[in-house]
């Protein structure tokens, strides 16, 4: 076989496999949307708890979830129309469906007094299925700053702890029968690069997010089967459009097609969208490589391209997309050695003569105070430990002498309100020029959040500064199992600073 032949048959080869893949997934697809059949959800448990069910999304899962036997726990904060709804499923099932409510504002209870209204609320309950649906978003866009901190902390309590501290309620009867079913509502918008003006609710759903796919790693060897879905657009009061449409589905027909993917698809995500992309994605591979199958069939005559033949134009198209993704490769490789190795720093102080680090009295937040201060910025140290804070500052005026001045804010983030936390800041800085903020400190939830209301506003009047938020290398991954709630909180940190 001589070597053009071997070519050939290889392009051949790998043209077939292009081929095969995307019908494969084609096949799929049509088997997963329209054929497969629905899991028995009664199999899981006799009883399934929602949250968010007085409205929207929530309420058509409830009566959808009745429609197929399940016994119904509503989680909501207005008791008349949970009252409401619970009259409606009954009078629509009869007794075959029990319903029981529970009242929850998880925008004013602790993730403590979450936990033990559920506990109390399912105790001798059979929950095989857990609904965590409920959300709050802005009432309208507006830019991180202009955030009130109540509606921050509301954000952050209903869309991160209340899924949070519902779901380790509901676990441990799931883990004693070795099988349950946990669903996750999220938000289309965790799908995109970015999408600012609605930062914390987005950044609250990545979180969502990670948090799913990490426990579902944890627990599928005990038979419960995590999932998170991402709806995109439905008619809710949530997006502001009420009538549904070929393109924006109403909650009752999302819900018709969301428990049909109950139990499959563990830990991935669900959304129409990431299926099309991937569709398109595999399609454009098989118009490349279909190319390179084709016999070449040169032109000896001329290379005027009206004379050559079909076969010969594919080989040229697909030759001229190689040559484009060779190009934007060796780009990105100028860009990143430019980047990493010759790009020259940014004067710190344009910012601000002075800096706040969080954080600051271990690690990487030691490190970045001693930096900072190398580059004559002056500091203002928080941490949580008043000897240490201490001691580092001595340090760093020891290093600098009189160039560096130092402060020190004692904050325990972890036993401070939102409100206390925002008020010692401001008055810790309170007449001075801080121009540069890093939030390094990391806890159980990403408490640094509550910082910027704090320190935008003088970046903003100045109209210049600088953020610098230490995240951490597990959000690169799909998943991070039994770190789960430290790697679903950076990725909350993650995109929340990406919007």
């Amino acid at each position: 076989m001589e070597l053009p032949d071997f070519v050939l048959m290889a392009a051949s080869i790998v043209g077939f496999i292009a081929i095969c893949k995307p019908l494969v997934g084609l096949v799929k697809w049509v088997w997963a949307m329209f054929l497969r059949p629905p899991k028995n959800l009664k199999e899981y448990g006799s009883w399934a708890l929602v949250t968010g069910s007085t409205d929207g999304i929530g309420k058509a899962m409830a009566f959808e979830l009745a429609s197929k036997g399940l016994s119904l726990v509503l989680v909501g904060r207005n008791p008349s129309k949970l009252k409401a709804v619970s009259n409606e499923i009954r009078e629509r099932h009869g007794e075959q469906v029990e319903v029981k409510s529970i009242v929850i504002d998880f925008a004013k209870f602790s993730g403590e007094e979450i936990a033990a209204f559920i506990k109390e609320g399912i105790e001798g309950i059979d929950v095989g299925v857990l609904i965590n649906n409920v959300g709050l978003t802005y009432p309208y866009a507006r830019f991180f700053h202009e955030v009130d901190l109540e509606l921050m902390g509301s954000v952050m309590r209903v869309n991160i702890e209340g899924a949070t501290w519902v779901t380790r309620s509901v676990l441990p009867g799931m883990l004693e029968k070795k099988k349950g079913a946990i669903i996750n509502i999220c938000s289309g918008s965790v799908l995109l690069p970015s999408y600012p003006l609605v930062t914390l609710y987005v950044a609250a759903k990545a979180y969502i997010a990670m948090l799913s796919k990490s426990i579902n790693l944890e627990y599928q060897q005990y038979g419960i089967d995590v999932q998170c879905q991402f709806p995109l657009l439905v008619a809710t009061k949530m997006i502001f459009i009420k009538r549904s449409s070929f393109f924006v589905p109403s909650p009752e027909t999302f819900s018709k097609a969301s428990i049909r993917w109950f139990g499959y698809e563990h830990g991935k995500i669900c959304s129409r969208q990431s299926i099309m992309n991937d569709k398109c994605r595999q399609s454009g591979m098989w118009l490349i490589l279909r190319g390179q199958e084709s016999k070449i069939h040169r032109a000896s005559a001329s290379d005027d391209p009206s004379t050559m033949e079909l076969p010969d134009l594919v080989l040229m198209a697909a030759s001229i997309l190689g040559f484009i993704a060779l190009c934007k490769t060796l780009v990105r490789l100028v860009r990143w050695a430019w980047t990493m190795f010759l790009r020259p720093p940014k004067d710190l102080k344009e910012y601000g003569s002075w800096a706040l680090v969080t954080g600051s009295t271990d690690g990487i937040g030691k490190a970045m105070a001693f930096e900072l201060a190398s580059k004559g910025l002056s500091l203002v140290l928080v941490g949580r430990n008043p000897c240490k804070l201490e001691a580092v500052s001595n340090e760093i005026r020891k290093r600098h002498g009189e160039g560096v001045e130092v402060k020190n804010i004692v904050i325990d983030f972890a036993k401070l309100s939102e409100e206390e936390i925002a008020r010692m800041i401001e008055e810790g800085i309170k007449g001075m020029d801080v121009g540069v903020l890093v939030n390094n400190v990391g806890l159980a939830y990403p408490y640094p959040r509550f910082f910027h209301e704090s320190v935008l506003p003088g970046m903003l009047k100045k109209k210049k500064g600088a953020i610098i938020n230490i995240g951490s290398a597990s959000v690169l991954f799909q998943s991070y199992p039994l770190f789960t709630l430290y790697a679903a909180t950076k990725a909350f940190h993650y995109l929340w600073q990406r919007r």
